[in-house]
């Protein structure tokens, strides 16, 4: 499953206030400020500080572009009904809960790592992949330099095909939370009634959180944001009922990179694995190439039982320095054992038992098939485990 990655939204107050200026943005940053400022970011990931994800946006900027009445063509009355401190602070929280998902859906090695910094119309932009527990995402970040610090302005997610910014926007829209004082009162109850649906979803009462969900005020279903929960409590009812969310999903929020993404998941569902390989290469070349995408072909072409392709994939995989995460070492035992070359999947437990929280009883209980798991080499490694 693919996750869009979005938020418990803050329930800020909203009060009266007059609108804020501007920020202004810098767009003159060089190469090396905005590589140091992606160390900083996966380091602050990789020591699971969900801060250090809100810590390296602009927030001023971001709620600026939020907020800007007059790019929304709102009213001053309307204007006037939202505290620009209060959402800056929702926002805030927001974003460290973003950072909070990072951390609990990547792997721990190669989980939320920069893949390239290049420059689109005057603009520096820093691309981040994200996989882990919950499938792939990238994140592309918009670059500014703000009071001599290198910030994010903004982030585009895949998954959705749009920024963030834009998404919350349309969120706080659907909600009502940019209208009258009653509308914001009532927005206020739709957003916690939103709020309620991601908690049980997280404690996993699944037929509770699509109950919350179907009962949500219909404007708010409109927007990406609430959409997405759909996506994650269907991933959790069963993949046919995932695959029709998704694509219908897909249906109603058209979009260029994310689309490939989504359409991945649905043809893996589906069984539809020429198709599924097909989504990759398209997503790489839009993405402009990441190598890791190979350890996702490693595995469709098993799907295609293409074993020796899939060798061939992981090995590129491994070259380019990826062959660091569990996942890596299963599938290369799941195409070895296609491959009937046994010997070569003892060798694949043997780097996930000494280098992954993973013990060879899980190795054991997993169902390999019948022809490996009756032959003497996997008779003769289990023996040695007990």
């Amino acid at each position: 499953m693919m996750k869009p990655l979005y938020i418990l939204f803050a329930a800020c107050v909203l009060l009266s206030c007059s609108e804020s200026a501007l920020t202004p943005v810098n767009y003159n940053v060089s190469n090396e400020a905005v590589e140091k400022w992606a160390t900083e970011l996966e380091n602050g990931m990789y020591d699971r500080r969900p801060e250090a994800f809100s810590e390296a946006l602009d927030l001023n900027g971001m709620t600026d572009r939020i907020f800007n009445m007059s790019s929304l063509g709102l009213s001053t009355y309307m204007s006037n009904a939202i505290n620009i401190e209060g959402m800056k602070k929702g926002i805030r929280a927001n974003m460290s809960e973003i950072g909070n998902e990072v951390i609990l859906s990547s792997d721990s090695i190669v989980g939320y790592q920069m893949v390239r910094i290049r420059e689109i119309e005057g603009v520096k932009r820093c691309l981040f992949r994200m996989y882990g527990s919950e499938g792939l995402n990238y994140h592309d970040f918009e670059m500014v330099e703000v009071n001599g610090k290198t910030k994010a302005l903004d982030l585009n997610v895949m998954y959705t095909g749009e920024n963030l910014s834009k998404t919350l926007r349309d969120f706080f829209l659907s909600s009502g939370a940019l209208g009258s004082d009653k509308e914001v009162n009532e927005a206020l109850d739709k957003i916690n009634a939103t709020n309620d649906v991601r908690s049980l979803l997280q404690n996993g009462d699944i037929a509770e959180a699509r109950a919350a969900y179907d009962a949500l005020d219909e404007a708010m279903k409109k927007s990406k944001a609430v959409a997405s929960l759909d996506i994650e409590i269907a991933a959790l009812e069963g993949d046919s009922i995932y695959g029709a969310k998704l694509q219908a999903y897909n249906e109603k929020f058209p979009n260029v990179v994310g689309a490939e993404l989504m359409a991945l998941d649905v043809h893996w569902v589906n069984g539809e694995f020429t198709e599924a390989m097909r989504c990759l290469d398209r997503m790489d070349s839009k993405l402009g190439g990441d190598p890791f995408l190979d350890y996702y072909r490693a595995s469709v072409s098993i799907d295609l039982e293409n074993y020796a392709e899939s060798i061939k994939y992981l090995d590129k995989l491994k070259k380019a320095g990826y062959a660091k995460f569990a996942d890596y070492y299963f599938v290369e035992a799941l195409a070895h054992i296609g491959l009937k070359d046994y010997d070569s999947v003892i060798k694949s437990f043997n780097a996930l038992t000494s280098n992954f929280n993973i013990t060879s009883w899980d190795l054991m209980m997993h169902d390999f098939g019948s022809d490996f798991m009756e032959s003497s080499e996997f008779n003769t490694w289990k023996e040695a485990q007990i």
